[in-house]
């Protein structure tokens, strides 16, 4: 079954993936800077619970970006000529390590500081963190192969759709171009969506009958 952000417009999905979320942060700072305005005595404090909107809208355009990644990596398998062959488990397991990465770092930062406060507040001085350093030194090797797994994801997804387009496995010159364009999302989309829309839709695979 064919997911349905395939089918969606590259116009809709620019507007749920930039749009959206670009407008919603204005509306965001224009509200916390007149709540900071409108006190005589001004206290950043208050700006706080409107300020924790940004990393909703982030998620909500994050979530979604991943969410068309995934969709066109394993969507378009199908419409791939039938001898070739892609690593799609590989895919799927570089697509969940940044994520998981992510998870362990914002779980270590919210343990650090739970070691931290509490012990600032009752003596003044910061705790011993030397446990934490063979963590951050995993980390930051996590970070480096995190990074790679993002680079191999985006050129899984231009591999598969120039693969698909040609009917055939593509070469890394024949979609870098691709490649880039997804990197640069929100340029990107107006020039992949419409090519992945075509595709589901069944006019690529009519172009390719009619030249063969």
């Amino acid at each position: 079954m064919t997911p349905k952000i395939l089918k969606t417009p590259h116009w809709k999905l620019f507007i749920l993936v930039v749009g959206i979320p670009f407008v919603g942060m204005i509306i965001t700072m224009i509200t916390a800077v007149s709540l900071l305005i409108g006190q005589h005595n001004p206290q950043p404090e208050t700006m706080l619970p409107v300020m924790f909107i940004f990393p909703v809208i982030g998620l909500f355009a994050t979530v979604i970006q991943l969410y068309w990644h995934w969709s066109v990596a394993t969507g378009l398998q199908p419409y791939l000529h039938p001898d070739t062959k892609l690593r799609v488990k590989r895919f799927k397991i570089f697509f969940f390590i940044p994520l998981i990465y992510l998870g362990i770092f914002s779980l270590v930062g919210l343990i650090i500081t739970t070691q931290i406060q509490p012990a600032m507040t009752t003596n003044g001085e910061p705790p011993n963190l030397t446990w934490a350093i063979p963590l951050f030194i995993l980390l930051f090797l996590m970070h480096f192969f995190a990074m790679f797994c993002i680079i191999y994801v985006l050129y899984f997804i231009a591999k598969t759709l120039k693969s698909v387009e040609l009917q055939r496995e593509a070469h890394f010159s024949d979609y870098i171009g691709e490649f880039f364009l997804i990197w640069f999302f929100p340029v990107g989309v107006w020039f992949i969506q419409p090519r992945v829309n075509r595709i589901v839709q069944g006019d690529q695979l009519k172009d390719t009958s009619v030249i063969d």
